[in-house]
């Protein structure tokens, strides 16, 4: 009973947080005249975020076909969602091999200070950086998801649960990054390379088709062309994704009313999940970029 598609709903809602406050904090230290060091780091307040709810209600009728008009029931400034925004911290090292001396670039003449500026595709022969990084996704392992008391779907006895929670699995993750540029002709064309590796970020029993951290990676490269100031890049990537499979034991529940099952962690969830199953993505992204030196 508590699953048959003539009770379902469809809900909607719509909130807003206009203020996230949030800082990045780096650092970047020359160790030796071939070898950079940087750290990187990142926080962000969690969202707080503030709306209105819309209710569809009966969705379907008893053969579990959408109604053409189904009766609708709002409830304005009644919803509250927080999400938290995972801390990330990146360490990174470069090692490059310079050439000799070179002309300044043409930037450099409009300068008002005698510090010479660093620009790879004039200085460098080469370059390779690793980059290690660690985000803390399990801060943001559940999406809170609250309604204020006694909304009732059109007049019935049933209320829409005060308490929506969903889980989201979301576990921290590690990555690394491995990359270079080989400069073929001096302050005028260089060839980029470089791959990455991340950690899965969720766990398998709560995937869904909204994003597969799953265990991933990619492949990429481009050349960067100088035209006078300005640089000019271009860039391909094939993005691969080792998938999630959770057997059929999914862990995500749709939301029931107040008739819902009493008790315990599932408490106003249907009886079934609505994630079990496996899932894949992969993809390829071409990209155009330009850098404007003055």
């Amino acid at each position: 009973p508590w699953d048959t598609a003539g009770n379902d709903t469809r809900s909607k809602l719509e909130v807003a947080d206009w203020f996230v406050p949030g800082f990045v904090v780096s650092a970047h230290y020359e160790a030796t005249p071939r070898l950079d060091l940087a750290g990187w780091y990142r926080w962000s307040d969690s969202i707080h975020a503030k709306g209105d709810l819309q209710v569809l209600a009966p969705y379907y009728d008893n053969n579990g076909t959408p109604r053409s008009a189904p009766l609708e029931t709002r409830a304005d400034d009644a919803a509250t969602v927080g999400m938290g925004v995972p801390m990330e911290v990146r360490l990174g090292l470069r090692w490059h091999q310079p050439f000799g001396p070179a002309r300044p670039l043409a930037a450099e003449r409009f300068r008002h200070d005698a510090d010479p500026v660093r620009d790879p595709l004039r200085d460098d022969l080469y370059d390779v950086e690793l980059d290690l990084s660690w985000a803390q996704n399990s801060s943001a392992d559940t999406t809170e998801i609250r309604f204020r008391p006694g909304i009732n779907v059109n007049g019935l006895p049933g209320s829409v649960p005060t308490n929506a929670d969903r889980p989201t699995g979301y576990r921290d993750s590690f990555g690394a990054r491995l990359g270079g540029q080989w400069n073929l002709l001096r302050d005028r064309l260089g060839l980029r390379l470089g791959t990455w590796v991340e950690s899965p970020a969720v766990k398998a029993e709560y995937l869904t088709v909204t994003g597969v951290p799953a265990l991933r990676g990619g492949l990429g490269g481009g050349p960067v062309f100088r035209v006078g100031m300005a640089d000019l890049e271009f860039g391909y990537q094939y993005l691969w994704n080792a998938g999630l499979d959770n057997g059929g034991d999914g862990r995500l529940r749709a939301i029931l009313g107040s008739g819902g099952p009493p008790g315990g962690p599932n408490a106003f969830r249907s009886w079934h999940t609505v994630n079990g199953g496996k899932i894949t993505q992969h993809a390829s992204v071409v990209s155009v970029g330009g850098v404007v030196r003055f």
